[in-house]
């Protein structure tokens, strides 16, 4: 049972994932970005902003989904969830 964050059509991003792309997006500040046609896989948009890749599968999400996700994960009373790097 591990805390999650929902996107649209049902996409997740569970808590060791955010941390991942967080640390990434946030505290590292990379800019990679997918191909022009890729889209986040929660927020379903193609946006020309930095992109984390999971290593997993080839689930994309932009640093504004992390961000966004972060803040909820963050807020949830059940968790004890905390962004990396503060």
């Amino acid at each position: 049972d591990r805390p999650m964050v929902e996107g649209h059509k049902g996409s997740l991003i569970c808590h060791a994932c955010l941390g991942l792309a967080h640390r990434e997006l946030v505290v590292m500040s990379s800019d990679w970005r997918p191909a022009d046609d890729a889209s986040c896989t929660m927020c379903l948009m193609t946006k020309p902003i930095p992109h984390f890749a999971s290593p997993l599968n080839e689930a994309l999400i932009c640093h504004e989904c992390v961000v966004r996700a972060a803040t909820t994960l963050r807020k949830d009373p059940e968790t004890s969830w905390a962004a990396p790097g503060g």
